[in-house]
């Protein structure tokens, strides 16, 4: 048994507070972890940012989902030149990464990972590149898969039911 000051604290106290700690920090990621969203971006090298594409970003889940689809019909319409999707995000709900996957997969465009992206219209904001999980349904969806870095790890496991 342990003091904090005059207050005796035993191991059941320890592991309540850790467990307690546990899902503060897991609510916490969650709510700051952004939901998932799409813009236009040039995906960035070496080199300099160049080749234009729209970028699906953040956190996979159902509304994310529904907002993407209907905003990458947007983007086709106003810019039919751009046919490079690219995904960074850490994953999310399956069922939702596969409803973005149909969206592109039903437009016959390419889908990319790179390292980072310059957002268009937003001076000096940068997303770093990463795919996790759901997003691979998302990157195997495209008519040709282009990695611009083979730095770029991505990270799957077994699905879930």
């Amino acid at each position: 048994m342990f003091r904090f000051g005059k207050l005796p604290i035993s191991g059941m106290h320890i592991a309540i507070i850790a467990v307690f700690l546990c899902l503060h920090a897991g609510f916490v990621a969650w709510f700051v972890w952004p939901e998932t969203s799409i813009s236009r971006a040039r995906v960035c090298e070496v080199g300099g940012c160049a080749d234009e594409v729209f970028l699906v970003h953040g956190k996979v889940n159902e509304l994310g989902a529904r907002r993407v689809k209907k905003e990458l019909e947007e983007l086709i319409a106003a810019h039919p030149e751009i046919q490079k999707v690219c995904v960074s995000s850490r994953g999310g709900v399956s069922d939702s990464a596969m409803e973005i996957a149909d969206a592109i997969f039903s437009h016959s465009l390419e889908t990319c990972l790179a390292l980072k992206y310059r957002l268009e219209g937003a001076a000096g904001n940068y997303i770093e590149g990463e795919c996790q999980s759901a997003c691979i349904w998302m990157i195997l969806a495209g008519k040709d898969r282009i990695l611009y870095d083979d730095r770029l790890w991505l990270g799957f496991h077994a699905a879930r039911y």
